[in-house]
């Protein structure tokens, strides 16, 4: 029944130190690191030493406090400069946190599904790498003018998952970022690099980074005219994204953009897109309708990896290397002789000499196939197409490739 308050005014203690709290030089020997012992007893509200035997306690070592249940409550002193990877990652009853005005650095996954309501990181915090995921209490993060990179080696974000947060700002001041629209922007370059559910996408936006509204919760997103790249992994694990408009100014999609994107029903490629790269909708399990833009060129492998219920691909009619078949229940070569992609109708084509490499993955829906006039069956061209339940070769049959009906 205890109110929450503001933190109280600083204040010294001399205290022994518990026999669960350990401490550990750092490689340099001029300070120590800190974890726990035995996590069972560390209950409440932690607070961490200053100084131990002279020497400063300068950081928080990797998994020090990982999954102690009990910790509500985190004071550092402001000798840490750093908390290290998973260090507080579990501690789902953690609140608050009283940061260290020495902090510089908070590694991979250090808060991660924390129980954390708000974040307000203090000035001189330069990176901050993937370090609070899955906080679903979290509702407002506030970031200092000293940060200079965001997120970790693998464009990670450090909010990702976060689906409550709200509001995301950074200080005025800061040479490398800016905050606009509930966005953080790259000022050198008019990249998006971090969005949330919440975000309204400012029209300025030239790029879109890699990972950038990784599993923020979004539902509808609306790029604006002028964005003209997005990054690999840009909105993967939304699974509540339903429907995304993407600009016509766009010329470059990454890698996995859309990656377990498992509510996308429907999408439209801008014609300025030349390939589509590797698993750009794998998993999007709902996805049905696709429209491609007159200057796809290459489609990727596992583009349409476990798009099961796939029942139409078009694509411009001035395209000069692909179209459209069966009123797009089939994706063909110009001179249609080859089937590039295949939805859930197993009837090919007339005129169809081969089935590319895996034109049907995933196609769970499929049940039968009528190969028509066949030769050529490409490498995994029906992989884990598990409805199939009937499979009728005709003579016409000269080559099947490596893996063409595995994990039916």
């Amino acid at each position: 029944g205890v109110l929450s308050s503001d933190w109280s005014e600083q204040t010294s203690l001399t205290l022994t130190i518990p026999d669960w709290f350990g401490f550990l030089p750092t490689d340099d020997g001029k300070g120590w690191e800190t974890a726990v012992i035995d996590a069972t007893k560390a209950q409440g509200k932690l607070i961490v030493p200053s100084f131990i035997n002279g020497k400063a306690v300068v950081g928080i070592k990797a998994n020090g406090f990982y999954e102690c249940a009990g910790v509500t409550g985190l004071i550092l002193p402001d000798t840490v400069e750093y908390i290290d990877a998973n260090a507080f990652f579990g501690c789902e009853e953690l609140t608050r946190v009283r940061w260290s005005a020495g902090l510089r650095k908070i590694n991979s996954a250090a808060f991660d599904c924390t129980g954390l309501e708000t974040l307000v990181l203090p000035e001189g915090v330069e990176i901050l790498e993937n370090a609070f995921k899955n906080c679903t209490e979290l509702k407002s993060v506030s970031l200092p003018s000293t940060l200079t990179k965001i997120g970790n080696s693998y464009g990670v974000p450090p909010f990702s998952g976060c689906h409550s947060l709200e509001s995301i700002e950074i200080a005025e001041g800061n040479e490398v970022y800016a905050s606009d629209g509930n966005c953080i922007m790259r000022k050198a370059d008019n990249t998006l690099v971090l969005g949330l559910k919440a975000s309204k996408i400012p029209s300025y936006t030239e790029h879109i980074g890699s990972h950038a509204f990784r599993d923020s919760g979004a539902e509808s997103i609306a790029l604006p005219e002028g964005v003209t790249s997005i990054g690999d992994y840009a909105f993967a694990h939304n699974d509540r994204l339903k429907e995304i408009t993407l600009p016509q100014s766009l010329t470059s999609i990454g890698e996995s953009v859309f990656f377990r994107c498992t509510a996308l029903g429907k999408i439209a490629i801008p014609d300025g897109v030349t390939e589509l790269p590797y698993g750009l909708f794998a998993w999007c399990t709902e996805l049905k309708e696709v429209a491609l833009g007159a200057k796809t060129e290459k489609i990727g492998e596992d583009v349409f990896h476990m798009c099961g219920k796939l029942e139409r691909i078009t694509i411009s009619e001035s395209n000069a290397h692909f179209k459209s078949a069966a009123d797009g229940r089939f994706l063909l070569n110009k001179t249609g002789d080859t089937l590039v992609l295949g939805c859930q109708d197993g009837a090919i084509p007339d005129g169809v000499k081969k089935i590319g490499e895996r034109a049907f993955e995933g196609r769970t829906g499929l049940k039968e196939i009528d190969f028509n006039e066949v030769e050529e069956i490409g490498e995994y061209a029906f992989v884990m197409c598990a409805g199939l339940d009937r499979l009728k070769l005709t003579s016409a049959v000269r080559i099947i490739g490596e893996g063409a009906f595995q994990s039916c």
